[in-house]
């Protein structure tokens, strides 16, 4: 266990990745573990831990890497990438913002790019204890470290420009959850007190989360944002504020670096799309999992005049190439009523036995779809199974362009 910041930041000042991962000659983990002990013996836990999340980390958070941060193995699992911290942080700016689970500081770090100061609050010592060895490393000198617990802080009626919460959703039981009542700390308890503190509130939930529940359970609530990197959802952002006016909801896709390669809002008393089906299209449109999550696909296509497959589906069509189209985007090579014999025929016809399978709604999945065809998966072909609205079945074979 560690002692204290101060221990470790008077210890520790000649560690380096280097050392860890070339500390011997010998590739055996078993040699370095050893040297490890030997030259650090008061942090050997804590440094041989480093070596297990090496790779891990250079993945996650290069820079910190190269800087020579700490971390534990639930902290690297649980902090926001880069490319989402910076987004967050893009959003806001003023003088104060608190962080009251601020784990390692990823996103506190973010935040102090535009904010004078960041106080950022962890009750966890130890983590608290890397976080500021951390910020010595990274040389940040406007984040304040407080180790307490976010209630503790709260009650002590400290006001700031924006006060920001990420959750932990695998509380003492190892268990993932998913709502803001089972998360630590009870967001929802905290609420409440947290919004005669400041004007704006960031909520950072689980991708997972039903965004109705969200609206259901939490009022005053100005704008909802799906962030997805690399069209993989990663975060649902809530922002508060104390007169919402006209809320909205936002699909936000960020390439790996960070850059924003799509976004599209509509407001929530907007959400619906007339929903058509258009015959002999060109084009094949599967939307992004942000557009997908926000609830926004069919707006989003009607917008750019796509017609939709189904009901129950992302799958949308058109007669005109969109090729910043917000997710995947396909020609169609043929597309004919769904059966058995006629989609082995075809296979066979076409000497296919290779290729990407999705189906969304189609009420079959697609190890099963992959299973009955004899499929291997990947290759450049692509096949959709799809339920239009009557409830007809039709595959499409489909290919990117």
């Amino acid at each position: 266990m560690l002692k204290s910041s101060n221990n470790i930041l008077s210890s520790l000042h000649d560690y380096s990745v280097e050392n860890l991962l070339f500390c011997t000659k010998d590739s055996n983990e078993v040699a370095k573990v050893a040297w490890i002990r030997k030259n650090y013996p008061h942090h050997f836990h804590l440094l041989s831990e480093q070596l297990k999340l090496y790779n891990k980390a250079l993945a996650k958070l290069p820079e910190w890497v190269k800087k020579n941060c700490l971390f534990t193995a639930q902290s690297l699992e649980q902090c926001s990438s880069p490319a989402t911290a910076h987004y967050k942080a893009s959003l806001f700016k003023g003088e104060l913002m608190v962080d009251l689970t601020a784990g390692i500081g990823v996103d506190a770090v973010a935040f102090a790019e535009k904010f004078k100061q960041v106080i950022a609050i962890e009750k966890d010592e130890n983590v608290h204890a890397l976080a500021e060895f951390n910020l010595s490393q990274l040389a940040i000198t406007n984040v304040q470290r407080v180790n307490t617990d976010a209630d503790s802080w709260l009650h002590k009626q400290h006001h700031a420009d924006l006060y920001y919460i990420d959750a932990d959703r695998r509380p003492i039981t190892g268990k993932k959850v998913i709502t803001l009542e089972d998360s630590t700390p009870n967001v929802l308890a905290l609420l409440p007190i947290i919004k005669g503190l400041t004007e704006d509130v960031l909520l950072k939930c689980s991708p997972l989360i039903d965004i109705t529940y969200l609206f259901s359970r939490i009022d005053l609530i100005q704008q909802i944002t799906v962030l997805s990197v690399e069209q993989e959802v990663k975060e649902i952002l809530v922002h508060l504020v104390s007169k919402p006016d006209n809320p909205f909801i936002k699909a936000v896709n960020l390439s790996a670096g960070g850059e924003i390669t799509h976004e599209f809002e509509a407001q929530v008393s907007n959400l619906s799309a007339e929903r058509k089906l258009e015959e002999d299209a060109i084009y094949f449109y599967e939307t992004g999992n942000a557009l997908i999550k926000s609830g926004l696909s069919d707006l989003y296509a009607n917008q750019i005049g796509l017609s939709q497959l189904g009901s129950k589906t992302p799958y949308y069509t058109g007669n005109k190439c969109v090729t910043s189209f917000f997710g995947r985007a396909f020609k169609i090579i043929t597309c004919m009523p769904m059966s058995k014999s006629n989609v082995l025929a075809y296979l066979k016809n076409n000497t296919i036995t290779k290729a990407n399978i999705a189906a969304k709604g189609f009420g079959v999945s697609v190890d099963d779809l992959r299973s009955t065809f004899k499929l291997k998966d990947g290759g450049e072909e692509y096949l959709f199974f799809v339920k239009h609205n009557h409830n007809e079945k039709v595959f499409y074979h489909v290919r990117k362009f």
